[in-house]
């Protein structure tokens, strides 16, 4: 499992556009067709990036100070991050051309900003397909999310902006740079160490009889529990779609997550959409075994 800077650095960062195997999907640099279809799993991406100008330099290094003094700075990075191109003047703006000074690696002089270029790199990619690569679904689906997407990604950003005590909205659960930032300042500094879970657990994930997909899954989603847990609860959120789209497909939640043995993981319908999940047994114990029997 990528660390939480590897994970950022997907969404900072433009891949090479290129694709040998069908089954390679390091061009959709952590997404698939489905969020940019159903403008879903921002909120952890957008987090992330929010994390990274609020608690590191450009290295990677913790930034010294209070990150409560870069909340604008980070802020304006996620404007830019979103910024599309237009010469519309509703309000709220969605267009930051003035920000590539200050943050040329997320948008142009010309206001487009990081997610709309790798969308658009994305449908260039597809539609010049020489190899026929890809299947007529996928160049069907790439045609019809492209008309119109601009437009739609310009609304999300201009629900993004929408103040948190705002009233009189529709956007009562909209995803707002106010909630993002707030979960950014608790989630503190990006880690960039390696998960390694119990060597009691894994010793139960080789004993398993599973197939090797099944068992670099299961071992995945093990680590992300794991590494995020809480002191106070044993469950923790768990990000489906954006989990799904580090595995190349949209439907993780209907092809994978049934095949994770019940034995290790259970999830559970938390709240409206959200799932959360949890291994199965004491990691205390887990850990403490480990200490005391570390051949094990």
């Amino acid at each position: 499992m990528m660390t939480e800077w590897q994970e950022c650095m997907q969404y900072l960062h433009f891949p090479d556009y290129e694709c040998d195997d069908p089954q390679d999907h390091r061009y959709m640099s952590g997404f698939h067709f489905g969020m940019f279809k159903k403008m879903i799993g921002f909120g952890r991406i957008l987090t992330l990036i929010a994390r990274r100008y609020l608690f590191h330099t450009e290295t990677g290094e913790i930034a010294s100070g209070d990150p409560y003094t870069r909340i604008e700075y980070a802020r304006r990075a996620l404007l830019a991050w979103c910024s599309f191109s237009t010469a519309s003047k509703r309000e709220p703006r969605v267009c930051f051309p003035e920000l590539h000074d200050e943050f040329p690696e997320l948008v142009t002089k010309s206001g487009s900003g990081w997610l709309i270029r790798h969308f658009r790199h994305l449908v260039k990619m597809i539609r010049n397909d020489e190899d026929e690569l890809f299947s007529e679904e996928t160049h069907a689906l790439i045609n019809g999310l492209s008309r119109g997407f601009g437009t739609r990604w310009a609304q999300k950003v201009r629900q993004f902006q929408v103040p948190i005590f705002q009233t009189n909205t529709k956007g009562a659960w909209t995803l707002r740079f106010d909630d993002i930032l707030a979960a950014a300042l608790d989630a503190g500094p990006l880690s960039n160490e390696k998960v390694t879970l119990p060597s009691v657990l894994m010793q139960r994930l080789q004993e398993e009889y599973l197939s090797k997909r099944v068992r670099e899954v299961t071992e995945a989603v093990l680590s992300y529990i794991y590494a995020n847990r809480q002191p106070d609860t044993e469950w923790v959120l768990f990000p489906v779609c954006n989990f799904g789209a580090q595995w190349g497909t949209e439907s993780f939640e209907k092809k994978w997550k049934p095949k994770i043995p019940k034995s290790f993981v259970v999830f559970e319908q938390f709240s409206g959409s959200l799932i959360r999940a949890k291994i199965v047994g004491r990691i205390d114990d887990m850990t403490c075994e480990q200490e005391i029997n570390p051949k094990l």
